[in-house]
């Protein structure tokens, strides 16, 4: 409870290491609580000045301008990010987020599938683009994009499980709902909230309804 104080310790600690990312993302976090955009934009341009190859600060400048409503700035930062850190996530997931902000969906959906592609296939993007899909109306290229990652690597329980969701909430076929099942079936030891509520669904969709209810 004493942002100034707080502000200061961070202040010293990117004094000590110009580089470090945790307290650069804590300083911006502070400032944006205390409404100080501008600040965290003058905390974050210092760094970049010094060290302009920093992907957190230019990830962390594009989080700030997205919030301050400079899409295109949002943007050229989120690019500026991919550019010196073409191997994280982050950098395509903020990139596509302003994207679509700017009704840019087609930008975004070439900006996952390219981050997918550089990442070696990033879970998160992969989330992201499916989602996406759907957004846009596009349930079959989601279902394409889970059998391509479930083609590389058969015992995901991620792609299982989404693959299994979209399978029986966007087809009706027989064929689509035991595909589903089967899918479903092999993730029957999972914990996973996710995962159990997906098994639920297929069973409704199966027409299995006590067995949905209790799951």
């Amino acid at each position: 409870g004493k942002p100034d104080e707080a502000a200061n310790a961070f202040g010293q600690a990117l004094q000590r290491q110009p580089d470090a990312a945790e307290p650069l993302a804590a300083l911006v976090r502070l400032d944006l609580d205390r409404k100080q955009g501008a600040l965290a934009l003058l905390h974050i341009n210092a760094v970049l000045a010094r060290s302009p190859g920093n992907p957190v600060a230019h990830q962390l400048k594009g989080e700030v301008l997205t919030t301050q409503g400079q899409t295109d700035a949002a943007m050229v930062a989120y690019q500026e990010t991919v550019g010196v850190a073409p191997n994280w996530d982050q950098g395509y997931q903020g990139l596509a987020l302003a994207q679509v902000a700017a009704k840019h969906d087609e930008d975004a959906v070439r900006t996952l599938q390219t981050g997918i592609e550089k990442t070696r296939g990033a879970t998160s993007l992969i989330g992201d683009l499916g989602r996406l899909y759907q957004r846009l109306g596009r349930s079959e290229d989601a279902i394409a994009l889970y059998e391509t990652v479930l083609a590389k690597n058969p015992d995901s329980p991620f792609a299982i499980n989404n693959l299994a969701m979209l399978l029986v909430t966007y087809r009706q076929d027989a064929a689509s709902v035991a595909r589903a099942q089967k899918l479903a079936e092999q993730l029957a030891s999972s914990s996973e909230v996710s995962v159990i509520d997906t098994r639920g669904w297929v069973m409704f969709k199966s027409g299995d309804l006590h067995g949905a209810e209790s799951l």
